[in-house]
């Protein structure tokens, strides 16, 4: 009895594998033919199974692209080529920036001095430049120098307006009251030759037009040379730059 009440709940039990197994199968091949859901680039979700078929792509929303916008093309500025030794009447912000100790301040400032008291004449005048001293001017003049056409200095006369004390009724008198009133002319000053081995330092600054300190460096460095052999040996002078050289070069005699 026991035997056969064992076989019949085994194949029961195998009875309920099998629909098992069955149910398991249709419920996966149900999942694979299950009609797939179409997003579109809206913000609702469409089943092309409800729609019974075709989309219809007149209900989608137009899609504008932005134009695209072209950044201009940024051309650098040329750099413009300094070239030394230069006339300092020529001379611009960004040359003076170009010598050693210049900064952007101090180079502003001798370019309104430049323009305001053009033509420059002398590079002393640059003293009166505010924070220009004799080692600022000297590392100037390496760089920069005075055309020789404006190396003319005037000197302006002193105006004699005094009218003499005579006989206001004499007509000599009157004659002598327009002489004295006229104003004196002006002779302007221009460089001459010199001999450097014989001048005097009040010769040289004379004739060559430099400073004092300049004239007597080329006197006190003759005294230890023994004479100049050639004009090139007075560039052994601190306070004699080369583009001082150049301006009197055609004026100096060994």
């Amino acid at each position: 009895m026991s035997r056969k009440f064992t076989n019949f709940a085994f194949f029961i039990l195998l009875i309920a594998v099998s629909i098992f197994t069955v149910i398991i199968i249709n419920v996966s091949e149900r999942s694979k033919t299950a009609p797939m859901k179409i997003v579109t680039p809206d913000d609702s979700g469409f089943d092309d199974s409800e729609a019974g078929g075709a989309y219809d792509d007149s209900s989608r929303p137009e899609v504008t692209t932005a134009p695209v916008i072209e950044e201009p093309e940024i051309m650098s500025p040329a750099t413009t080529k300094i070239e030394f030794p230069m006339d300092i009447n020529e001379a611009d912000k960004a040359a003076l920036m170009s010598v050693s100790g210049i900064g952007e301040k101090l180079a502003e400032s001798i370019e309104e001095y430049i323009n305001t008291h053009r033509p420059i004449t002398n590079m002393d005048m640059l003293l009166e430049v505010n924070g220009i001293g004799e080692g600022k001017l000297n590392d100037l003049k390496k760089y920069f120098y005075v055309s020789p056409e404006l190396t003319e200095v005037t000197s302006a006369a002193p105006d004699t307006t005094t009218a003499a004390k005579t006989d206001p009724h004499s007509p000599k008198s009157s004659k002598t009251a327009a002489a004295v009133t006229s104003p004196a002319e002006t002779e302007p000053q221009v460089r001459t030759k010199v001999n450097i081995n014989t001048a005097t330092a009040e010769e040289l600054m004379r004739c060559l037009l430099i400073t004092q300190e300049q004239a007597e460096e080329i006197v006190s460095l003759r005294e230890q040379f023994g004479g100049y052999q050639n004009a090139l040996e007075i560039l052994y002078c601190e306070s004699i730059s080369d583009s001082l050289f150049i301006e009197l070069e055609d004026y100096l005699e060994t």
